[in-house]
């Protein structure tokens, strides 16, 4: 194990021994946005852009030390030296203008794909064209990596209700408490 390994608690194991083909362990968020007035045209791009300009910190560049086998029992969190941040941070685009309709058929098929397990699990994807120039935001995290609870709470610390306010990091620049 590296030096910054960090075993699984028993509660992340019960998540990565429950996971299979028919019952996958992750948890998605689905937020939709309105552009503040005034925003350039190519605001998603430029978001997509800063994101991948960051720094990611743990958890958020984890992986399993053995995810060839799940129920390894010395399974645990270790840094993932091939981090690529291109292949966490993806944008798409529907046919404009999109409705809610429109934007459930991509989201669902991305929830219904089992995060690779390989890399640290999980994705971000911004999602353009919805009507009114809205864009959407669609995450998905692992359970074993990231609780429902603590992951609502730091989302919650990367937005702002201020259209303005350009301070707040980027969910994978939120470090996360430990979890045992």
């Amino acid at each position: 194990m590296s030096q910054t390994a960090r075993r699984l608690g028993p509660q992340d194991m019960f998540f990565l021994y429950s996971e299979s083909s028919t019952t996958m362990m992750h948890v998605g968020a689905l937020m939709p946005f309105t552009p503040p007035s005034g925003a350039p045209p190519d605001l998603l791009r430029q978001l997509v852009d800063e994101s991948k300009a960051s720094e990611v910190v743990e958890p958020w560049s984890l992986r399993l030390s053995h995810p060839e086998l799940l129920y390894h029992p010395t399974q645990s969190w270790v840094v993932d030296d091939n981090f690529d941040l291109d292949y966490h941070v993806r944008r798409s685009a529907l046919a404009s203008p999109g409705d809610e309709r429109e934007l459930g058929i991509p989201v669902s098929r991305l929830h219904s794909h089992a995060l690779d397990l390989r890399r640290p699990p999980w994705e971000v994807h911004f999602i353009e064209g919805l009507e009114g120039g809205r864009f959407a935001i669609y995450i998905k995290m692992h359970h074993s990596l990231i609780d429902g609870y603590t992951g609502q709470k730091m989302l919650a610390r990367s937005l702002s209700t201020d259209p303005h306010d350009t301070t707040h990091p980027l969910f994978f620049n939120i470090p996360t408490p430990g979890r045992s």
